[in-house]
């Protein structure tokens, strides 16, 4: 049997120990999502700087042999970034997941601790 003493004392450290846990899965969070948001800004950007070419496209080439052969070449360019793009989010969430798999285990096994504690 606990004294009422050391019962504050586990309860304080479970305390402690969940809030590191919160906030570490809240950095995990934050660093996830300003990664999502940099490659919805770069897919962004591959549209826009696409968009900007199109119309210069339009303007410039007068031969329809040539705009077609232009616009092919764009969409293979565009086709082949948007594809990189794909790769690479998917390799964050990889990572992600990784991260979010080592502060699973880390926190069912201080629980567990925890639990162990509380059963003396």
């Amino acid at each position: 049997m606990n004294t009422p003493k050391e019962n504050l004392e586990m309860l304080k450290d479970v305390a402690s120990e969940s809030y590191e846990a919160a906030r570490q899965l809240g950095d995990i969070n934050l660093r996830t999502w300003n990664k999502l948001v940099e490659k919805q800004i770069d897919m962004f950007g591959i549209w826009f700087d696409t968009g900007v070419k199109q119309v210069e496209l339009s303007t410039t080439t007068k031969d329809p042999k040539a705009y077609l052969e232009s616009q092919a070449a764009l969409t293979r360019e565009v086709g082949e970034k948007l594809i990189a793009g794909g790769r690479d989010a998917i390799s964050t969430g990889s990572e992600v997941q990784g991260e979010y798999h080592a502060w699973y285990e880390k926190s069912a096994q201080s629980l567990s601790g925890n639990w162990n504690k509380v059963g003396k």
